[in-house]
């Protein structure tokens, strides 16, 4: 019932927000060209291949704290740490990325403050779990349904008045910032959380720093998997066809974020669950997947044409093979906290860099090849790789539910 109540928060909050963050990517696509829509997934691609530097895998471990630590000033002293980490970390995460940039386009300044900005704030989603295993839901839900609702009303502005690139990035981190901001003064005010904290030290960063290290290390893999592909067929092909991918790419985001939340809700459910339990749960997950994903393809170029305009007509193609990776993702997001939940952090990080390493082997050669569907199958046969893996080392190691 718990998860259930979980479930009702954070799906309602996810529909409502990427509801009106997708009207926001709508209106970007259709103020820009289809070479700058791809100049700027690009951008966003390079930034979320790097994410991992940043995000350090934190929320999972964070979460986990949550449930087994008991003193409340132990854990707010913990989340204060982890954002201050976080965001140091992060630091270096766009530096690395600029590097990147800079190497494939020198007009990339205004891109790397915007969304070194946007992702100084994602990283202050780990408040959303603290508020959640508070009992204070509705609060994350109000400030990031406002923090979209900010973006897209900032996305049809600057589509109003045919807003140019360098004016139109600089709406990507109003929700992150806007939502934050919420949360910091709620908790500030009325929870009272970081008042009457120790100091920061160092020691205490080293040592979340040293449990991090292995998630930070299996985490590159989704960030490879999910947001690698638009900037290796914008640098192979170019930025028209990779604004193309963008476009696909931005339709089953939603459904990947769906699959998140439910991970998050059912948390608890997952760690302490029976067996029978867990099997009924994954083949709900996979089947709910496989239905939806039927029907996207089914409807591919209605919904782009729909969504963007004729002239991402092509990207029709794509999307409907993306589409097939769904049901894969859909458990993707489960079957990880679970391991971690059991202490599996090194064969999560083993078999997520070699389904990253196996990717990047089938994409470089296949874009350059085949061009952008071959990023699309590669995407799709990785993901089912994942599962595979994941299920064998599950049941190797004997994981009892």
């Amino acid at each position: 019932m718990a998860s259930l109540k979980k479930l009702v928060f954070l799906g309602s909050d996810k529909v409502i927000a990427l509801g009106l963050q997708f009207l926001g990517f709508i209106w970007i696509a259709r103020t820009l060209e289809v070479s700058e829509f791809g100049k700027l997934n690009s951008a966003m691609s390079v930034f979320g291949m790097l994410s991992f530097v940043g995000a350090l895998g934190a929320s999972v471990w964070f979460q986990n704290q949550l449930i087994i630590k008991s003193k409340e000033r132990e854990l707010n002293e913990i989340l204060r740490d982890v954002i201050v980490l976080r965001g140091l970390a992060t630091l270096l995460q766009a530096m690395a990325a600029a590097v990147v940039l800079y190497v494939s386009s020198s007009d990339v300044l205004l891109l790397v403050v915007a969304f070194t900005v946007y992702h100084l704030f994602l990283r202050f989603d780990v408040l959303d779990f603290y508020l959640l295993e508070r009992e204070k839901a509705h609060v994350a839900v109000l400030a990031n349904v406002i923090g979209k609702a900010t973006f897209a009303i900032s996305c049809y502005a600057c589509f109003k008045i045919d807003a140019s690139l360098s004016i139109l990035i600089f709406a990507l981190p109003l929700d992150l910032l806007v939502s934050s901001f919420i949360k910091m003064v709620y908790l500030f005010n009325r929870e009272e959380i970081f008042k009457n904290q120790k100091a920061i030290e160092l020691k205490n960063l080293i040592k979340i720093f040293d449990n991090l290290k292995y998630l930070a290390i299996a985490g590159a893999s989704t960030p490879l998997l999910l947001q690698s592909d638009v900037f290796v067929v914008k640098a192979i092909i170019g930025e028209e066809v990779a604004g193309l991918y963008a476009a696909a790419s931005k339709i089953i985001s939603p459904f990947l974020a769906a699959a998140m939340v439910v991970s998050i809700a059912f948390f608890s459910s997952i760690v302490t669950g029976s067996r029978k339990f867990l099997s009924g749960f994954f083949l709900t997950v996979f089947c709910t997947a496989v239905i939806i994903s039927i029907t996207v393809m089914m409807w591919s170029e209605e919904i782009i044409v729909l969504a963007y305009g004729e002239p991402f007509r092509p990207s029709s193609e794509i999307l409907a093979v993306l589409v097939m990776a769904l049901p894969a993702f859909s458990l993707g997001p489960i079957l990880s906290r679970f391991m971690i939940s059991k202490g599996l952090n090194r064969h999560e990080a083993a078999k997520n860099w070699f389904v990253a390493i196996v990717y990047l082997g089938l994409q470089l050669p296949g874009v350059a090849i085949w061009g952008a569907q071959a990023a699309a199958w590669s995407l799709v046969v990785c993901s089912y790789l994942l599962v595979i893996i994941s299920f064998y080392v599950i049941y190797n190691n004997r994981v009892k539910g």
